[in-house]
């Protein structure tokens, strides 16, 4: 009877978590991994936006000039 008292305490114990607990932990790893992929590429563009038009007039200025 020891044993199955002991055993009994342990089913009692034991935390059961769902499997919707433990998937949701890997949505929130996904969901910052999204987030995380979506500000580095909005960083990238705001990189290009900037070097276009901070460099597009003096191609313009060479396109357009007189010279032979």
């Amino acid at each position: 009877m020891g044993q199955d008292a002991s055993l009994e305490l342990m089913r009692i114990m034991t935390i059961h978590i769902p499997p919707a607990d433990r998937r949701s932990g890997q949505a929130m790893i996904e969901y910052v991994i999204v987030a995380a992929m979506l500000m580095s590429t909005i960083a990238i563009l705001a990189v290009f936006l900037y070097s276009f038009r901070e460099f597009g007039g003096r191609v313009l200025d060479l396109v357009g000039s007189e010279y032979p």
